[in-house]
């Protein structure tokens, strides 16, 4: 595993401050929006998570990477990938992360897309449609 951490900045209206973006157009054509989105999407869904679930960034030094896994003790409840665009490309690193995990749920959040499963169990869907779930997956 990677030891070094992955900053991710919650608050995206200081994010959208810092690097000047005034409006949503500025935004959606800036090198930096997926990761203001990734920052956002971490925000509402932790905003949800009980205090005993936490929540980390995978990453190993083959490449394998998924950018959420919620667990509770040595239960991995969930793999989570946030993707800014509605049809989301999933890198073999992702899969093999979840490998790695054991074949944990896994969600892939999107911005606005239909909810919907791909192979091996993913389930994609829209980060409003996402929390009935997250939820359920943590009881």
């Amino acid at each position: 595993m990677i030891r070094s951490p992955k900053i991710y900045i919650r608050d995206s209206g200081l994010l959208h401050s810092l690097l000047s973006i005034s409006n949503p157009e500025d935004l959606s054509f800036h090198p930096l929006a997926g990761a203001s989105w990734e920052g956002y999407v971490m925000q509402q869904i932790l905003q949800i998570v009980p205090s005993e679930i936490e929540a980390s960034f995978y990453r190993t030094s083959n490449g394998a990477e998924c950018d959420l896994v919620l667990s509770k003790g040595n239960r991995i409840i969930a793999c989570i990938e946030i993707k800014l665009g509605n049809r989301p490309h999933l890198s073999r690193g992702f899969h093999t992360a979840r490998e790695d995990l054991g074949d944990p749920r896994t969600m892939i959040i999107t911005s606005n897309s239909d909810t919907y499963h791909l192979k091996n169990g993913i389930l994609v869907m829209s980060l409003s449609s996402c929390f009935p779930q997250l939820q359920e997956w943590m009881e």
